[in-house]
């Protein structure tokens, strides 16, 4: 008898009350909604044989035009051992769940199982090791062993597990498999025809008997520790149709020169090596099924081959970050399945004519090469295209050879910044309704803004600076005040006051005005700006005093540079704290005051402060020295989070108090109570680091199978001033825990008894990076200093793209503000992962000092990191401190 409901909208639990149907052989509840636990009654059901509770059933799975429309079951706990030993059981699949607990003894169970087709258990959080005894199974046909958000199996690929000959479809990424790939796969599983051994951390070369899985239609190894070059043997696999090797930073060496022979391949994945050379010129030339080629931050030179899309089917060409050179060919005109072409970051010279008009063309990245020449007319008559980046580059034309009336339908993002282009901005661009990001910065452009802008109400982001612009109706602000967070009209020409309307932009969070000749006041509208983070007005005429209005906007201001200006009276003095950590900013007044006493009219002035010894009254911090200024605050930031105690053995907290905040989508692997008996509450002996934000313990599990890193913050913060950070800092923590990048510290919770909270981190084995610069080791009986060139050159990649990720990808973006050394851990694989990242804003929001609110932690004593500064030498800054750290 079979139950079959597959794919409905069913949820709920299963009703244990199946247990009964004795009679039952196929059950198949696949890619529905249900919930609750694995029902141990049907251990009973003695004649089943096919349990099928995953994301959808097996011949579903690669049609996936059906399987996204339906749901995914969510069932929990742990499957009762019980089930499996069922000997009469042939398939079992609970594929996308959320089960948890041990895998590996139901392994053992069902590699027991004569007749056992079928396991697939991937996307759930199990743990275990993949047992030996798997070998056994020898009639499988399916093993899927995929793990989830880096929770799954442990340990080597088993020798043993090559006896399984008959296997078809061999899975296990997604988990924490480490050591070498068995070379047995290749000369024995020779069914295959998926082999997935992807996000692992597996290392050594790629065997080159994977050469004689003839059968093997698609191969996934990326984001492993592989070495060596990828063999030429894999090139002899006719009907390979996916290739991904990316995101293994040391494999090395050229593209096979074979490769273009494999005319099944559809998609060819190399991102993120050390692979070099030139790429094939046969390269799609007679590779009528190639749809995707990714060689995108490696090291690869030469020209793009000019029968890359023979074809006919190629979408997708992402090759950025390379070094390829020379004119795009002009073969890729004619290209008319391109949908993305991202190239940014190479040196590429000219873009052919027509490219672009006659494609479905949706994404274009060509920033940051060395294109000349006139600005693409072709480009502007794409009404499918979404993304527009020619930025950095040196094309020249007028911008109205885009036709906007074209592009209206799609246009998202528009970035032509820093090229030699002119002419006025069409008002056809209003037309462009979809558009997010504008950035015509340095440029050529002039007259007015026109008002047609103001069709625009989805635009967030505008960059108009560095231009020759003269005019821009402070009307159509009222139309984005509720989408722009971001307007930069610096380095123009608008000799005008600051219109009042700015104060009606109410999502704002970046705000420069800077070098645009502006005279008057300034509007104390913009104390509107609520969610305001920096302010730029700085070089212009204004005069009069600075609206104490402006002192409200403490919550959210970072930066403000008001310098070289003609500004007069006293600052808010909830400004002190950006005084102190940017005093060039307020340069260039000199009749703006620090303070301002009415009864006798006389001020200190900004330029006086470093050579008055001030007033009691006046914090001590405005001595402007720097490092005085960071260790007054780091102090006063010891002495109030250290004043609480941990509660000792005898006074155990009470459960009904403890407030628990998950950010993952597993259970926490500790509980308050846990945390406290695995460290004899936060006994010293557990501690492994301290840092400006707090003690950090590490956090073992009773059997040794878990460990997490615990952070412990205090705070004397009474019951009236919590209530008004609360919403605030719950806001915080769950933006920085959403962070998900494999160069981050991932924040996993966060726990708060009476005044203690504990942050919950991933535990990162391998020390900090300072440690690994100054220590000393033995390697081949040779003392080694520090780490190697490469080793460095590897760390400060990592740290590069995890401060890109932060800045520029992740929304909101959040800026470290104390990058250094000891803020950057290393993993198993020595792989750099940032810490610390987005505290000082969280820390911070308990305390509700006027002077000391939560955007002035400076960072570590005696050093300001340039995240807290100008995002642009972020990379350098700390490229070069890691290079010459000894």
């Amino acid at each position: 008898m079979t139950l079959s409901l597959y794919n409905n909208k069913l949820s709920g639990e299963i009703p244990p009350q199946l247990g009964t149907c004795s009679n039952l052989v196929e059950l198949w509840l696949d890619g529905n909604m249900l919930s609750g636990t694995f029902p141990e009654a049907l251990a009973y059901l003695k004649n089943l044989s096919s349990i099928f509770l995953g994301t959808n059933p097996p011949f579903l799975n690669s049609l996936d035009a059906i399987s996204n429309v339906f749901g995914d079951n969510d069932i929990s706990g742990s499957v009762p051992l019980a089930i499996f030993k069922n000997m009469n059981l042939k398939s079992f699949d609970v594929s996308g769940n959320n089960l948890t607990g041990d895998i590996t003894p139901a392994l053992e169970e069902l590699s027991k199982h004569p007749n056992i087709e079928w396991i697939s258990i991937e996307a759930n959080s199990f743990t275990g090791i993949l047992s030996p005894s798997i070998g056994n199974a020898i009639a499988l046909r399916n093993l899927n062993l995929g793990g989830q958000n880096g929770r799954g199996l442990d340990g080597p690929i088993p020798n043993e597990v090559t006896k399984l000959v008959n296997l078809d479809f061999f899975e296990l990424s997604s988990n924490n498999l480490t050591g070498e790939i068995p070379p047995e796969i290749g000369t024995r599983m020779t069914s295959l025809t998926y082999l997935g051994l992807a996000i692992n951390k597996l290392n050594g070369n790629i065997p080159s008997t994977l050469g004689n899985l003839v059968n093997l239609k698609s191969i996934y190894l990326q984001d492993n520790n592989l070495t060596g070059e990828i063999p030429a043997s894999l090139t002899s696999i006719n009907n390979l149709q996916n290739l991904n090797f990316g995101l293994n930073i040391h494999l090395t060496g050229p593209i096979p020169t074979d490769l273009p022979k494999l005319t099944a391949l559809e998609a060819i994945l190399l991102s993120n090596t050390s692979m070099s050379g030139p790429i094939p010129e046969d390269l799609g030339r007679f590779m009528p099924n190639l749809t995707t080629i990714d060689i995108s931050d490696s090291f690869f030179q030469g020209t793009l081959p000019v029968g890359l899309c023979q074809g006919n089917h190629l979408k997708h060409i992402i090759g950025l970050g390379n070094q390829l050179e020379g004119a795009i060919p002009s073969s890729l005109s004619s290209c008319k399945s391109l949908i993305r072409v991202r190239l940014e970051d190479n040196k590429f010279t000219s873009i052919p004519d027509g490219f672009g008009s006659d494609s479905s063309l949706v994404y274009l990245g060509l920033s940051r090469n060395k294109l000349t020449g006139q600005l693409p007319k072709a480009l502007g008559t794409n009404s499918e295209l979404t993304n527009l980046d020619l930025s950095e580059n040196e094309l020249t034309g007028d911008i109205s050879i885009l036709e906007f009336s074209q592009l209206a339908k799609n246009l998202s993002v528009l970035n032509l910044a820093k090229n030699k282009i002119t002419g006025k901005i069409p008002k056809s661009m209003g037309m462009c309704k979809l558009l997010f990001l504008i950035d015509l910065s340095y440029n050529s452009l002039t007259e007015a803004v026109p008002l047609e802008l103001a069709n625009l109400s989805s635009l967030q982001k505008l960059h108009l600076q560095g231009n020759n612009l003269t005019g821009l109706d402070p009307s159509m602000y009222s139309s984005w005040a509720t989408s722009l967070l971001h307007l930069n009209l610096a380095e123009n020409s608008w000799n005008a006051p600051i219109a009042t309307e700015t104060g009606s932009l109410t999502v704002l969070q970046n705000l420069n005005l800077s070098h645009g000749g502006l005279t008057g006041s300034i509007p104390s509208q913009l104390g509107k700006l609520a969610q305001l983070e920096t302010l730029d007005l700085s070089h212009n005429n204004l005069t009069g005093e600075v609206p104490h209005e402006l002192g409200e906007l403490m919550k959210s201001l970072t930066i403000v540079n008001i310098s070289h200006n003609r500004l007069t009276g006293s600052l808010p003095p909830a400004w002190l704290p950006l005084l102190i950590s940017n005093p060039d900013c307020f340069t260039g007044n000199p009749d703006l005051c620090l303070e301002y006493n009415t009864s006798t009219k006389q001020c200190i002035t900004i330029s006086l402060v470093t050579k008055t010894k001030l007033s009691p009254k006046i914090i001590v911090a405005t001595t402007l020295g720097g490092a005085l200024t960071i260790s007054t605050i780091v102090a006063f930031l010891f002495y109030w989070f250290g004043r609480t105690k941990i509660p000792n053995k005898k006074s155990a907290p009470e459960l009904d108090n403890i407030i628990v905040k998950n950010l993952t989508n597993s259970p926490l692997p500790f509980t308050f109570e846990e945390i406290m008996t695995a460290t004899e509450n936060l006994n010293d002996a557990y501690i492994i680091g301290r840092g400006g934000h707090g003690v950090v313990y590490k956090v073992t599990s009773a059997s040794c199978s878990t460990t997490i890193a615990v952070k412990k913050i205090e705070s004397d913060l009474d019951i009236a001033k919590a209530a008004l950070v609360q919403k605030s800092f719950w806001s915080e923590i769950e933006t920085v825990g959403n962070t998900k990048h494999r160069n981050l510290v991932r924040l996993l919770g966060f726990m708060k008894w009476e005044k203690v909270g504990l942050l919950l981190y991933e535990y990162v084995s391998n020390g900090d990076l300072h440690s690994a610069l100054h220590g000393r080791e033995v390697v081949e009986g040779v003392e080694r200093v520090g780490l190697s060139w490469m080793e460095r050159l590897r760390v400060a990649r990592g740290v590069a793209c995890g401060l890109a990720y932060l800045h520029h990808d992740y929304d909101p973006p959040i800026v470290h503000r104390d990058v250094k050394s000891s803020n950057v851990l290393l993993d198993d694989d020595f792989e750099p992962r940032i810490s610390d990242f987005g505290l000082a804003k969280v820390l911070l929001a308990s305390i509700v000092e006027p002077w000391l609110s939560s955007t002035n932690v400076l960072g570590t004593y005696g050093y300001i990191a340039p995240g807290g500064f100008y995002v642009i030498f972020i990379i350098l800054f700390f490229v070069l401190g890691l290079c010459l750290e000894r």
